[in-house]
């Protein structure tokens, strides 16, 4: 069985020792991974999938296609997951190596973005992030 420990204080860290002192004296093996960074939070996740109904929106209403986007084929309209998976995610790919929006922090949700948006904007298309007020449209 797993856990998951947090360590953002002097505290939490003299549990977290504590704690892998107790593991070590009483399993012959410990595997520990050890992340960075603050995770993406549930506003960013919210703002990202909203920001692909955006781009997805805005694509569409400037005439592109995924077809005209991406490669000959068929023509089929922008919507959020294409987005997310066609767009969003090999940049996000490319820059963090990281396959799961899940996974991301919140730095990283901020430097996908930017270079998302600047490949929007190599084709005329700028979705600015959403902000809270945004989230109706």
């Amino acid at each position: 069985m797993g856990q998951f420990w947090v360590c953002n204080s002097t505290h939490t860290r003299e549990m977290f020792l504590r704690q892998a002192k107790e593991l070590m004296e009483e399993r012959p093996y410990v595997v520990w991974e050890i992340d960075f960074g603050k995770p993406r939070t549930s506003k960013q996740n919210n703002a990202l999938h909203v920001f692909c109904r955006l781009v997805s929106k805005e694509l569409n209403n400037k005439g592109f296609s995924v077809e005209s986007f991406f490669k000959d084929g068929v023509e089929i309209p922008f919507s959020t997951e294409i987005v997310k998976e066609h767009i969003w995610r090999p940049i996000q790919k490319a820059i963090t190596d990281k396959d799961s929006t899940a996974d991301l922090t919140t730095l990283e949700v901020q430097s996908t973005y930017e270079n998302v948006n600047r490949a929007l904007s190599n084709k005329g298309v700028h979705v600015p992030w959403p902000q809270l007020e945004s989230k109706k449209t």
